[in-house]
């Protein structure tokens, strides 16, 4: 578990996942950067991200540039299951 952006993109020159849980707010990037940057660098590895944040932008944002889904932390178990 990395706690920036700085620290994830160093570790993912080490070993990439196959599934990364990446949330937008981050203290040195935003989420919709890095998966911009992921998705150049790494092209096998499926983003989901994990976020409080809601806004259509930021939905839209991130799955056009790469992202495979997008939950927010407070959705209900049966959506969870359903994705």
């Amino acid at each position: 578990m990395y706690v920036s952006g700085n620290g994830l993109l160093s570790g993912l020159e080490k070993a990439q996942p196959d599934v990364l849980l990446l949330d937008l707010q981050l203290p040195d990037y935003t989420g919709n950067e890095l998966v911009r940057i992921i998705t150049r660098q790494y092209p096998a590895i499926r983003i989901l991200i994990l976020t409080s944040m809601e806004a259509l932008f930021h939905v839209k944002d991130v799955m056009q540039h790469g992202a495979s889904g997008y939950l927010t932390k407070d959705a209900e178990p049966a959506v969870l299951l359903r994705w």
